[in-house]
């Protein structure tokens, strides 16, 4: 009887430092559990939102790509085909491609999709890669592309003696010449669907290699 009477003692003892234990929890330590459940309930939802947000991104991208995909399907064929100048030019790409004197041609031209003038639609611009190797077409813009009315638009194109070079925001730079006493150096600034001059001129540094995709990898 005398063991039986001290184990209920125990187990009575072991029930209220239990309860005294819970009760003795302070507000601190209460404020720091709900802190711990609040953080991961936010962290989850960032992660929900971000990943909404990527897969937003990737369809307006697809969608604006698809406004021009004629025109990068046919530059993906004439790098895949080797096409020449001529060639090119009978199929609307930029005859300079059939011009490329280097190595690797398939890499050496690239695309981007980006809003120069910030009103929210989107420009195709189309130029040399960091892959380029003909010393004439480093940083060289082929061709600039834009949407109106739901249809791509062209609104420049460089040729051999009248070439475009990116330097930056909604600027390019324009070179060339259709005589001996006949020539141009203008910085353009591209706003509306077109290309006007503004003050300033700009040097070969200041020239902006963009980082294009590729078409065949693409």
């Amino acid at each position: 009887m005398k063991k039986f009477g001290i184990y209920l003692t125990m187990i009575f003892v072991f029930v209220i430092l239990s309860s005294c234990t819970e009760l003795q929890k302070s507000p601190q330590d209460a404020q720091i559990e709900d802190d711990v459940v609040i953080s991961a309930e936010i962290e989850n939802s960032n992660e929900d939102q971000s990943d909404t947000s990527m897969q937003d991104k990737k369809d307006e991208f697809a969608e604006v790509e698809a406004v021009y995909v004629e025109i990068i399907e046919r530059y993906r064929l004439a790098l895949k085909e080797n096409w020449d100048a001529q060639k090119c030019m009978d199929k609307g790409v930029n005859y300079l491609v059939g011009l490329y004197e280097g190595e690797n041609r398939s890499e050496a031209y690239g695309y981007k999709l980006i809003d120069l003038d910030g009103n929210g639609v989107y420009e195709l611009i189309i130029g040399s890669s960091d892959q380029n190797e003909d010393e004439f077409q480093k940083l060289l813009i082929l061709d600039l592309y834009t949407v109106s009315d739901g249809q791509p638009i062209q609104v420049f194109g460089s040729l051999e003696r009248n070439c475009f070079y990116y330097l930056g925001d909604d600027l390019f730079s324009n070179i060339g010449s259709s005589a001996w006493d006949d020539s141009v150096d203008n910085t353009v600034k591209y706003e509306a669907n077109a290309v006007t001059e503004v003050d300033g001129s700009a040097t070969a540094e200041n020239r902006v290699q963009i980082e294009f995709l590729s078409f065949l990898s693409n």
